[in-house]
């Protein structure tokens, strides 16, 4: 599987032209480490620094290639410098599944939730961007406009625990690139009166709203294991031409007693049989007997 996530990644890079956005770390750690490395991929189309996480139109190309994931069957190595194909894993785990759904998000206690200080750091990101925003104004027409009433407040937060406001200002910067710092500083659930202090003073309708998005949005996955046993099969790799005559040699040692020598004996005796036959016919042939 991790194979196949390689090769959808690969494919999405080379006719995207972009990164998906929970890979979004793994992408810019890379860039910044090697961007020439990174370049001299042959799934690399494009400038390595034109490269931004997945939106519009690259999204839904983006989407279009997971969806068929199992059909990605090839890697690069740079090692070898070639494709190299996905193998089946050894391994197999097959488990009972049981699902239990319920409401999500709670709304009594939405504002104060982890969610709510992520999607705030999400909209001050996507009202920025004029595509994003249109469609955000169509269906949620109360977050943007009051997004921008709350920038200031986010800003002073912000500074009040050492992070660079500027971000939050400038439409050049990307989030996605500093999101990780802001998370864990800004939306830290110890610290709840971060987003907790903006969302009391917000409009009523703006909490509405955003529970709103919520409601329709976002799903939270809790993955528990049933059973501590599972069944495991594991699959052997195909017999080798090698194996297998030595298997085929080893069975008929051990049931015929048959060797190279037995071989070599019957053929011995088989070809001394078919010219005593010939030998004897022409020596009838010629009268000599």
């Amino acid at each position: 599987a991790n194979c196949m996530f390689e090769a959808a990644f690969e494919e999405i890079l080379a006719t995207c032209e972009c990164y998906p956005v929970f890979h979004s770390e793994y992408f810019q750690t890379h860039k910044l480490r090697n961007a020439t490395t990174l370049q001299a991929m042959p799934y690399m189309k494009a400038d390595v620094s034109t490269y931004k996480s997945c939106k519009g139109d690259k999204l839904y190309c983006a989407k279009g290639i997971l969806n068929k994931i199992s059909e990605y069957q090839t890697i690069y190595d740079p090692f070898q410098g070639k494709n190299l194909t996905c193998y089946e894993s050894c391994n197999d785990q097959l488990h009972a599944v049981q699902a239990t759904t319920s409401q999500y998000p709670a709304e009594p206690t939405f504002s104060q939730g982890l969610d709510f200080c992520l999607l705030l750091l999400k909209f001050v990101d996507q009202c920025k961007i004029e595509e994003r925003r249109k469609l955000l104004d169509y269906y949620y027409p109360l977050i943007c406009e009051n997004i921008q009433n709350l920038t200031q407040n986010i800003k002073e937060t912000f500074i009040s625990l050492d992070l660079d406001p500027a971000i939050l200002e400038s439409d050049s910067v990307d989030l996605e690139q500093n999101r990780k710092n802001m998370i864990d500083t800004f939306c830290n659930e110890d610290m709840t009166e971060n987003w907790e202090n903006i969302a009391n003073i917000a409009p009523p309708w703006f909490v509405d709203e955003m529970y709103k998005y919520g409601k329709d949005n976002l799903i939270r996955v809790n993955v528990f294991i049933r059973n501590p046993f599972v069944t495991s099969f594991e699959r052997e790799i195909e017999t080798t031409p090698i194996s297998f005559i030595a298997n085929i040699g080893g069975l008929m040692g051990l049931c015929m007693g048959f060797s190279f020598v037995s071989l070599a004996e019957i053929i011995y005796y088989v070809v001394l049989a078919v010219w005593g036959s010939w030998k004897g016919r022409r020596m009838v042939g010629e009268g000599k007997y």
